[in-house]
């Protein structure tokens, strides 16, 4: 994750979403487990009941790790992997997000307004949402740690850019 920088570009803020963010993968984990133990126990007693129950338990206790193995990769593991491969990079020119190999630039010349969004339950100077407004739209940016803080930082960067009139401005700054 090697961010080139421009001439007079330096890097004020370099982060990852906050740990908030596993919360839920934590909970589906503790879910999983519960569900793990008590479904292996019901299997363990399928042979008591006689009948086809016999040979049946196995087949059971393996669909039944197949479908919880199935269930931890796509509720734990996926999001921690893709929460260990996303970055937030804040320089005084540009906000660079990276998720995996996928980068995306916003100048800060194009906003038009920073707007944080603390998550709930969050308190004061939490982690929640930067959302960012363009011309051409949104984006926004998921578990910022200190979003307020975060907000702060872009706005102050965004204040300190040399001010260029847009293209096509008559007068002294554009073409006449």
């Amino acid at each position: 994750m090697r961010v080139e920088l421009s001439e007079r570009e330096r890097v004020v803020v370099r982060t990852r979403p906050h740990p908030r963010a596993l919360l839920g993968p934590a909970w589906a984990f503790v879910a999983l487990t519960g569900l793990a133990g008590v479904g292996q126990g019901i299997a363990s007693r399928l042979p008591e009941l006689g009948g086809g129950w016999e040979q049946a338990a196995p087949f059971l206790s393996w669909g039944l790790w197949g479908v919880l193995g199935i269930a931890a990769i796509a509720w734990v593991l996926r999001p921690l992997w893709r929460w260990t491969r996303r970055r937030y990079v804040f320089t005084n020119q540009r906000i660079i997000s990276f998720e995996g190999r996928r980068r995306r630039d916003l100048p800060l010349g194009m906003l038009t307004g920073v707007d944080p969004r603390p998550g709930v339950g969050a308190g004061r100077d939490g982690a929640g949402t930067l959302v960012l407004f363009t011309e051409r739209g949104q984006a926004s940016l998921k578990h910022v740690p200190s979003v307020r803080r975060a907000a702060d930082v872009v706005r102050r960067s965004h204040a300190a850019l040399p001010w260029v009139p847009p293209p096509g401005t008559p007068g002294p700054y554009g073409p006449a």
